[in-house]
């Protein structure tokens, strides 16, 4: 499955390069390409509905304005017909060539998520601007630890998908923090997520224009800051709320109680508002379970 959104530029030639791989799959596997026009306004849809028409196994769609990166997959999803799903970036910045990696492995796991993972142990980076790269490998990091979930890249697209599994998730991120969401509801279904190492290269196509980042780091840090608390919220309030401690403590040592009492106020607000957020995320840890137990049985039932 592949969004697109203003590809212009290489949807063609990328199309076909992924076209003509599979082909040599097609002793392994059936496969089909659901590709996603999401509100593109460069032409990106007239050469999407051109290739599909003259390319059997291809089939295009369209979104009539741009919803994001998360209604588009969630849209594509539900048109995907196999029993895996892989998603992929139009500008081909990982090679074609992991599909079959990515399959191969979760035929061979049983897991429902294998992540291409640059960011892992053997991945690697290439031709990104250095903002850009380290940005999103922090920000990678910082999620790693607040989700627990012993995956070092959390917001890349390209993945396998149990298509089975996916179906029961109803995720309504709208923009790139559905990949991350997409783990977090995983996550507390008690999914198998798997990582293989993999290279991220802006410049994988060739003939491809040069990239530039287009990176908003207002967005990227609210999405950043709203993707940890929904992992973790514990986090955001027991964090300050230690420092918080210990300036009280050293308050009390320095003989500045004024500072003392307030520090020590604040402490006993946010540690109380962090052991309220863990009971509250158990909470709704719960009732997600449920209420997805009770989608699942009834998307099988056609309910």
């Amino acid at each position: 499955m592949i969004p697109a959104f203003n590809e212009a530029a290489i949807l063609h030639a990328n199309l076909s390069r992924i076209v003509a791989y599979l082909r040599t799959l097609e002793t392994r596997y059936r496969w089909e390409i659901v590709a996603i026009d999401d509100g593109s306004t460069d032409g990106t849809g007239e050469i999407l509905d051109r290739f599909a028409a003259a390319t059997p196994g291809v089939w295009a769609y369209h979104h009539i304005t741009n919803f994001g990166l998360g209604q588009a997959l969630k849209f594509g999803f539900s048109l995907c017909n196999g029993d895996y799903v892989v998603t992929l970036d139009a500008d081909l910045s990982y090679e074609p060539a992991y599909i079959e990696v990515l399959v191969d492995k979760i035929v061979e796991t049983r897991a429902k998520i294998v992540i291409a993972s640059p960011y892992m142990k053997g991945g690697n980076v290439s031709n990104v601007p250095r903002f850009r790269r380290l940005a999103s490998l922090w920000a990678n990091r910082f999620l790693a630890t607040a989700s627990n979930a012993h995956v070092a890249t959390l917001t890349g697209m390209v993945r396998a998908y149990d298509a089975k599994f996916l179906r029961s998730l109803n995720f309504r991120s709208m923009g790139m923090e559905a990949n991350a969401d997409i783990i977090r509801q995983a996550q507390i279904l008690r999914a198998r997520i798997v990582e293989i190492p993999a290279h991220l290269s802006w410049h994988a196509a060739t003939g491809a224009p040069r990239r530039r980042s287009s990176m908003r780091v207002g967005a990227y840090s609210r999405e950043l800051f709203v993707s940890t608390f929904l992992f973790r919220p514990v986090m955001l309030f027991a964090l300050p709320g230690s420092a918080a401690l210990a300036v009280a403590g050293a308050a009390f040592a320095l003989r500045r109680p004024a500072l003392a009492r307030f520090a020590t106020t604040a402490a006993i607000q946010l540690l109380g508002l962090a052991a309220l957020s863990l009971q509250t995320k158990r909470n709704f840890e719960d009732l997600f379970n449920l209420i997805t137990a009770v989608y699942k049985h009834a998307k099988e039932e056609g309910t």
